[in-house]
């Protein structure tokens, strides 16, 4: 009989997970990696970049020698060496030297070569304190918060700017929509996709023009930087329609709960003249508007889109919406996928005051130390203002997401699951953090991802199917005090 084929032999992953198992999973286990003269593929240096390596060894073998006789790595193995020093592993230099002067040459050659790494960016050295750093995630709804979290949301460079430009395009479509047709109509196109400027100018400006008039609310004001980015965009489309003497007029509302943000909001009143600016102290819910929105700006998102009850709390705001108003955001999008994180699950299991809580509870953090073991599948979608709404409200959402094939040959072990959203504010304007999204929004620091936690980690064997049941439900919530 033909002989049966050889079993594929263990790959080091295979054999280090295999030991890790038997060890439940021990923290007190890491890896020590050495590099050889025939690298493996990309996935397999990959994987590796989720798991406790704290050792890189480095043979003397596998130097070759640069045009002086000096040793230095290949420009893959640097390539090794620089993206593993992202986690400040350890290097070690073993084996007899091979090139003059001992030891030494190889010490200066990786000195050398970790000195060419670039210096953190600005936005680097800003998440580098949060890297695989477990945060419980904000409750703005039943918490108030500190004036230390609202400062460092509102230095973010790139959130208040895509608000800005949505805020534009939602004023000219309003612009269109009360005079077709118009010069206004025209002029205000041009502040949006850059025609030529000519258009205007071939009308006259016209006295007595009726003004425009807009009804903007920002709910969830916060300390202002929403309201900031409205005015500025009102200004925006407010100059171009001067061109052809037509009046913008914008009446703002910023709402917000948290009586510490609104003394802020009442200052910036006076220190910057917010003169057609009216601040309300109220929840959204419950405020008894004197009249309605023809804009609803709000930030209400959390890491996984509505974590942070965004759609209810815009449900109970949407009474406040004209007919036919805007909503900003118009819609968010939730996504799920599989992650080989082995030292974030440790952390969340060595949380001993919440025991099994812990594993229960999602996290925001910024994944570092992980690898995403396939691509985000769409989750949660919610669209403002409700179509169904008032005589139905329904944001109880149900999904099944599959994976297949993880880790190749070899497997994977999964220890959760990373949340992400992506959100159209406007027109083409979007904030996401969803990784290889062409909508990513690179540099926003306001939203990490969403890390679940797996009470126990699965292994999926090759080819195995692993199957995600995600339930949004719905609780009745207690009667608010007017």
């Amino acid at each position: 009989s033909p002989a049966s084929p050889r079993p594929r032999p263990q790959a080091p992953w295979e054999r280090w997970n295999m030991l890790r198992r038997y060890c439940e999973f021990s923290q007190a286990l890491f890896v020590a990696l050495e590099l050889t003269a025939d690298l493996p593929e990309e996935d397999e240096l990959k994987r590796w970049e989720g798991e406790p390596v704290k050792v890189l060894i480095i043979p003397t073998s596998i130097f070759l020698s640069n045009k002086k006789g000096f040793p230095a790595l290949s420009r893959r193995h640097q390539q090794v060496v620089r993206r593993f020093s992202r986690f400040n592993v350890q290097v070690l230099l073993t084996g007899r030297p091979r090139h003059p002067n001992g030891r030494l040459v190889y010490l200066q050659y990786l000195k050398h070569l970790h000195g060419q790494i670039p210096p953190r960016t600005e936005d680097e050295q800003f998440e580098q304190p949060y890297l695989d750093y477990l945060q419980a995630p904000l409750q703005p709804l039943m918490d108030n918060l500190e004036s230390q979290t609202y400062e460092t949301f509102e230095r973010d460079p790139v959130k208040y700017e895509q608000y800005r430009k949505a805020v534009v395009l939602a004023l000219v479509d309003l612009v269109k929509a009360q005079q077709p047709d118009s010069p206004a109509a025209v002029a205000a196109q041009v502040a949006t996709d850059g025609a030529s400027e000519t258009a205007v100018e071939d009308f006259e400006p016209a006295e007595g023009s009726q003004p425009v008039e807009a009804v903007l609310m920002v709910v969830g004001a916060g300390r202002g930087p929403l309201v900031r980015a409205s005015l500025l965009a009102a200004d925006e489309v407010a100059a171009r329609l001067a061109k052809v003497g037509v009046p913008l007029n914008v009446n703002v509302y910023a709402v917000e709960k948290n009586p510490n943000a609104v003394v802020t909001l009442r200052n910036l009143v006076e220190m910057e003249q917010w003169t057609n600016v009216t601040i309300v102290s109220s929840d959204m819910r419950v405020w008894d508007a004197p009249e309605k929105a023809d804009i609803m700006v709000s930030e209400l998102l959390g890491s996984f889109g509505d974590n942070e009850l965004s759609p209810e709390c815009l449900d109970g705001a949407q009474m406040y919406l004209k007919e036919g108003g805007v909503s900003i955001p118009v819609s968010y999008t939730s996504y799920l996928a599989p992650l080989a994180a082995p030292k974030l699950w440790n952390e969340v299991r060595n949380n001993k005051f919440e025991g099994l809580k812990a594993m229960e509870t999602a996290y925001v953090v910024k994944l570092h130390n992980v690898v995403q073991l396939a691509d985000t599948q769409q989750c949660f979608e919610f669209a403002h203002p409700n179509p169904d709404w008032p005589n139905h409200i329904d944001n109880q959402r149900f999904s099944v997401r599959e994976w297949t094939g993880l880790g190749g040959e070899q497997g994977a072990t999964v220890h959760g699951l990373g949340g992400y959203f992506e959100s159209r504010l406007y027109g083409d304007v979007f904030i996401s953090i969803l990784p290889g999204s062409p909508n990513y929004s690179e540099g926003m620091f306001s939203w990490f991802p969403l890390y679940f936690p797996l009470r126990n980690p699965v292994y999926a064997a090759p080819g195995e199917k692993v199957t995600c049941t995600c339930d949004q439900a719905n609780h009745p919530s207690p009667p608010f005090d007017h």
